[in-house]
């Protein structure tokens, strides 16, 4: 895996005139508690907790492909945030054929499990339901609507990484239900305006002349106004973008609950 980055643990040194903050000898021994996190080339990545349990990217994709081989036609997918550093990896196995439900005639979703590690301490070792709308290709994870599994960077991480073939059979299995879900959204008829669903507010400004030009019919053409724009905007990262998904469950939702 040439292309996939492994990073470094240093100790770090600190004297009292490195911080104006530090008054006290006793609070520079503190700093003994932290550890460095460095790139190949000794680019700082990250100071964090002499606790804090580095799981390098490819341990993550190697456990992934033992994962993978349980699911006929699956494929991983990668990528990295930012892009000078690639300290947060999200990792995506797509079940493809055996894993694909219509929603509704010519307009099928693929589903799949993201797998985000960071090595810089930003985000927790987490597990989610992934789905992608083939006709557009837009990509949505899923935090509160089927089981997610969530650990920070400490003991609890280490043993999500030891279980990840577990946790991802364990998370495939509500992805059928995520499907239903979809199916609902298809068949619900959208009503209420706009202005009715009280979340609807919390979308950029720049999204939402797109949103209320759009012929939206149903609670599914919402779902997918709301992520063809976060999945497709040139001006999001791949952090950003995954920060967004919870708001759209949190829209969709309501307005389904109001229109169903």
């Amino acid at each position: 895996m040439e292309d996939i980055p492994t990073f470094y643990e240093r100790d770090i040194y600190f004297s009292l005139e490195d911080f104006s903050y530090v008054s006290s000898e006793l609070e520079l021994r503190r700093t003994s508690q932290y550890k460095a996190i460095v790139t190949e080339n000794d680019k700082l990545v990250s100071i964090v907790s002499k606790k804090y349990k580095l799981i390098q990217h490819t341990e993550v994709l190697d456990r992934l492909e033992i994962s993978s081989k349980l699911f006929k036609e699956s494929v991983i997918y990668k990528s990295f945030y930012p892009l000078d550093t690639k300290a947060v990896m999200y990792a995506t196995l797509m079940f493809k054929n055996n894993m694909q439900i219509e929603i509704k005639p010519k307009d099928t979703v693929s589903f799949g499990i993201q797998v985000i590690n960071s090595v810089d301490s930003s985000q927790s070792l987490t597990v989610l339901p992934f789905s992608l709308r083939l006709v557009c290709k837009n990509g949505m994870t899923h935090k509160d609507l089927i089981s997610r599994t969530m650990k920070k960077h400490y003991d609890s991480a280490t043993e999500v990484l030891d279980n990840l073939t577990d946790i991802i059979l364990e998370t495939a299995k509500g992805l059928k239900s995520l499907g239903d879900l979809y199916k609902e959204y298809a068949n619900t008829p959208l009503n209420c305006s706009l202005n009715e669903i009280k979340s609807i507010k919390l979308i950029p400004e720049k999204y939402k002349s797109k949103v209320y030009t759009t012929k939206i019919e149903t609670v599914w053409d919402l779902f997918n106004v709301l992520t063809q724009l976060n999945t497709h905007d040139p001006r999001r990262n791949l952090n950003t973008k995954s920060q967004f998904n919870p708001i759209i469950e949190k829209i969709c939702n309501e307005a389904y609950q109001y229109s169903k």
